[in-house]
């Protein structure tokens, strides 16, 4: 979460059970509007890019001068509208064809499968299918009238499957559909169906006297031939470009559709739990229960079922005020959004209806007055008394508003079992769910065979399929590990569980610089808390981090300045703790303005935490770095390893080096002057406030090591995946590593781009690409036009639906840390490998995903692999390998260090109950339009 709070054990860690993520990167809020109006029309607002490094003694200032500037907002930029209607082309191909339009090449064929390293055999969590490539027939499904929501129109189509009329068109057993609009058969339908419904609500054994009708329509679309999916994956060159989606999708209905009958309760079209087992008690109303994902794949001359065992949290069924009760902690969403669409049965009358919740009224129902005919104007309380002779226990939560417009008291609902919680998780829960989730590769294929022995029902077989029951065999290669070079020596990398190194009389290749320093003591009521400036352990541990960071190479010279300020409690009317932020501003708006500030916690607030990054990244343009007290105060467990472990940050923030890698590990890399780049974006999530901005970031090394990568951040559309602003991204990053070279440019740009699916690959190749290009001609000189050789490399690491590998006879099944899989299991038509650069000594390893879709550089499998596992060896805050290439893990990181200065934003607390989106875009404009910051020329994010 933050600099202290994962800088335990050997080193920070990464995304995996393996890997902790890391402080939340940060930067400031923007470049000029104008440049940006001058370069193209895009419908967003820029983050800041600060100019000066934080090596470099600041002018004398005070914190009140600083802060005194940054409550004036920049009034020459002109304000932005709310981007609307913004989306990806449906169409696969456009992308392509933009390519060709501006002369570019489109995505590379396969190349020859890479041969550098040891082969190894693999099981991974593929189940083969066999197929009859029959006739598939392809339906378009409408209701008449549209349902008022998406759980109307499921329960329409589990209606449709119980009439005669489902029966007598014989699709009973021989159709799959989504439960919206696509249907598909093995046998040709009549021309002309329609399927009468009578609504039945939920809870009711039949329909009631005037139950709504509707007519379900059903109209043949197309006929897919399955014959084209066995040529496609055999990857002839003729069918790299064919879009073999919609068979697929098709198939992958059909697969869906069987699952339902192995006793499971269903989530979604996808995801599948077990009925019969047991929920794990997360607390505040929650539970997590065991499930699994299915996906169908096409791959290398195989089609294939992907399955993944994982762990969802639902609510917790029992009464709706006890779990109401149960949530009440201010650091968790509003209860209104907790409750948002929960499904409930009552328990005071006979006929126990069911109604979904819509939100949480204002009033109680001892406040609330309703007019009865036979009891006059009386409170919900007395009404309940009087009516059902019941005596509620707590009239004072709030009363309950449903979707069909009833008003009840929580006490008297019950939450229905089997439903998953789509909202944010606090991170005691998150933390939970991790560990329940953790099973090793062994452990996980026993429980893929099992569920591949279970009974699928007539629907498979009706269109010629048959899944496997054992694990698909493949064959990998474990690639050699790096040697990792510090200026003192060559560390040795240990293998087991994880690749790994020690620090031990190591020196850093480039060490920075600290002279001026402050810190900043928070004290929050939390034991083991430091009493004060002045308490003596403190001073101990400051002298022993700054023993440290010298005998590393990083000259910390002097002593620091300190400040402490206690905050004030935390209260459910300030759930984002402003109060305490602004005591925070109190307590150091007299100091003297320092090169960098260290800060103890008191706790693990994230709140607080947000909050700080804000008042330092943003208000006060200082880089910081933070601690937790009691790991940071003599006698901590492991307190040398995370004093050690602050210092790897402590040196990237003061924009040095910590490591580089042995010269033939690199060598493709320095064939010519090459800078690699990180690029991701942050959405909001289900809590956010509707309109909160999604933020967009990009990095880019700036020196020869491929150590240090600065960034650039954007506000941009809500839920854009693209990246709007990506010229003057680009522009920025291309400055910055001319600025550091000499005023040289790269000659090779290796783009690393996270968080992107098969779906939206079109939409970047006609937006990103072009953006980019277009950046490079800005440095056209009147001799020479400026043109580098760019490859895209798509990174796909989707801990729910991945693909994992294990290995027969290993005592977790876990393979060995640098196992690299590029046939068998990926595309027949598309340069794609699989890569497990890391281990984990608890859990399975999973491997990311690496698609090249733009490469005018030329690589070879070997080529791009050796890189890519390269660069996992270059995340600066740790002592180990990672398991996502460092470049899109800072992107990453930096994307989600904008989320702290939005913190109301996307934690749902700005403008509670808004459907305004347009104001809450001008409110995150408003904070995210502040004049420039230093951080930003170095890591300030890590």
């Amino acid at each position: 979460m933050n600099d202290s709070m994962n800088t335990s054990g050997r080193g920070t860690t990464g995304r995996d059970t393996s890997e902790q993520v890391p402080d939340i990167g940060t930067l400031s809020i923007s470049a000029s509007v104008a440049d940006r109006d001058r370069s193209r029309n895009d419908e967003k607002v820029r983050l800041n890019t600060p100019t000066r490094g934080c090596d470099s003694v600041p002018p004398e200032s005070s914190i009140a001068d600083v802060l005194e500037r940054a409550a004036f907002p920049n009034m020459g930029q002109r304000v932005r509208e709310l981007p609307i209607g913004s989306s990806c082309p449906s169409d696969p191909n456009l992308g392509q064809n933009a390519l060709r339009d501006f002369g570019l090449p489109v995505h590379p064929h396969p190349p020859s499968p890479g041969i550098r390293g040891c082969p190894v055999k693999l099981r991974t969590n593929h189940l083969q299918v066999q197929y009859i490539p029959n006739v598939i027939y392809e339906y378009c499904a409408s209701i008449t009238p549209p349902p008022v929501s998406r759980n109307v129109r499921y329960s329409i189509y589990q209606l449709a499957e119980q009439t005669a009329a489902w029966r007598e068109a014989g699709m009973v057993g021989a159709v799959a559909h989504d439960g919206a609009s696509r249907l598909v058969s093995s046998q040709r339908l009549p021309d002309v169906l329609e399927i009468q419904v009578s609504y039945q609500q939920e809870g009711t054994p039949a329909p009631q006297h005037g139950a709504r009708v509707f007519i379900l329509s059903i109209k043949l679309v197309q006929t897919l031939d399955a014959n084209t999916l066995t040529r496609y994956i055999e990857g002839p060159p003729e069918l790299q470009n064919f879009n073999i989606s919609p068979v697929v999708s098709a198939l992958n209905l059909v697969q869906l559709a069987a699952r339902g009958d192995i006793g499971v309760v269903s989530v979604g079209r996808s995801r599948f739990f077990l009925a019969l087992h047991a929920g794990t008690d997360l607390g505040d109303g929650l539970e997590a229960r065991k499930g699994f994902v299915t996906s169908l794949l096409p791959t290398r001359g195989h089609l294939t079922i992907k399955v993944n065992v994982g762990t969802t949290a639902f609510y917790s069924p029992g009464n709706l005020a006890a779990s109401m009760l149960a949530s009440q902690d201010p650091m968790l969403a509003p209860r209104s959004r907790l409750m948002q669409n929960v499904k409930v049965r009552t328990t005071h009358t006979q006929s126990r209806h069911v109604f979904r919740v819509r939100d949480l009224a204002a009033q109680d129902s001892d406040t609330r007055m309703i007019n009865t005919p036979d009891f006059g104007q009386v409170t919900i309380s007395h009404y309940i008394t009087l009516r059902f002779g019941i005596q509620l226990s707590f009239p004072h939560l709030p009363l309950v508003e449903t979707h069909s417009s009833a008003i009840l008291p929580p006490e008297l609902c019950e939450i229905l079992p089997g439903q998953p919680f789509r909202g944010v998780l606090h991170d005691s829960h998150a933390a939970a769910m991790t560990n329940l989730a953790c099973v090793y590769p062994n452990t996980g294929g026993q429980v893929i065979r099992q569920l591949a022995q279970q009974p699928v029902g007539p629907v498979l077989s009706s269109f010629g399929m048959n899944i496997g029951t054992d694990l698909l065999q493949v064959t990998g290669r474990v690639l050699p590990k790096p040697a990792i070079i510090y200026s003192s020596n060559t560390a040795y990398v240990d293998d087991r569980p994880r690749p790994q190194w020690s620090l031990r009389e190591a020196h850093f290749i480039v060490g920075g610089r600290l002279d001026q320093w402050t810190v900043l003591v928070i004290k929050d009521n939390s034991p083991p808390e430091f009493a004060g400036v002045t308490d003596p352990e403190l001073q101990e541990a400051v002298v022993a981090f700054r023993d440290m960071c010298n005998s590393r190479g990083v000259t910390v010279t002097g002593d620091p300045t300190y400040t402490a300020v206690q905050l004030p409690p935390r209260t459910p009317t300030d759930p984002i703790r402003e109060a305490a932020l602004a005591a925070i501003k109190t307590a150091f708006k007299d100091e003297k303005k320092p090169q960098l500030v260290m800060v103890a916690l008191a706790n693990r607030d994230k709140m607080v935490y947000d909050g700080l990054k804000y008042l330092f990244d943003v208000l006060l343009d200082l880089p910081s770095i933070c601690f937790l007290s009691s790991k940071f105060r003599h006698g901590a467990p492991s307190r040398a390893q995370y004093l050690s472990n602050l210092s790897l940050k402590l040196n990237v923030k003061l924009g040095g080096v910590n490591h580089r890698l042995d010269a033939e590990t690199v060598a493709w890399l320095n064939v010519r002057p090459t800078m690699i780049v990180g690029m991701d974006v942050v959405h909001p999530g289900p809590d956010s406030a509707m309109g909160t901005p999604t933020i967009a970031a990009v990095v880019a090394n700036v020196d020869e090591h491929f150590a240090q990568y600065p960034a650039s951040l954007s506000l941009q559309q809500s839920r854009g995946e693209m990246i709007f602003d990506l010229k003057m991204m680009m522009i920025e990053r291309l400055k910055f590593y001319q600025n550091r070279n000499d005023g040289e440019l790269p000659e090779r740009i290796l783009v690393y781009r996270n968080g992107i699916s098969d779906s939206q690959i079109s939409c970047l190749l006609s937006t990103e690409v072009p953006a980019m290009k277009e950046a490079f001609q800005t440095f056209n000189t009147s001799s020479t036009p400026y043109s580098p050789k760019m490859t895209i490399v798509i990174c796909s690491k989707n801990r729910r639906t991945g693909t994992w590998f294990g290995v027969d006879g290993a005592t977790d099944g876990n393979p060995e840390a640098g196992t690299v899989v590029d046939s068998d299991v990926t595309s027949a038509n598309k340069f794609e490998f699989y890569l497990q650069a890391h281990g984990t000594a608890k859990g399975t390893a999973r491997p990311t995903l690496y698609t090249v879709i733009y490469d005018e550089i030329g690589v070879t499998a070997d080529e791009i692999q050796g890189a890519t596992h390269a660069l996992c060896y270059m995340y600066a805050p740790a002592t180990h390998a990672v398991s996502l290439v460092a470049p899109a893990y800072y992107a990453d990181l930096a994307s989600k260090r904008g989320r702290c200065y939005l913190r109301g934003h996307f934690y749902g607390h700005i403008m509670e109950g808004s459907d305004d989106q347009q104001a809450v875009w001008e409110d995150a404009r408003r904070i995210g339009d502040i004049p420039g910051s230093a951080v930003s020329s170095t890591m300030f994010y890590i």
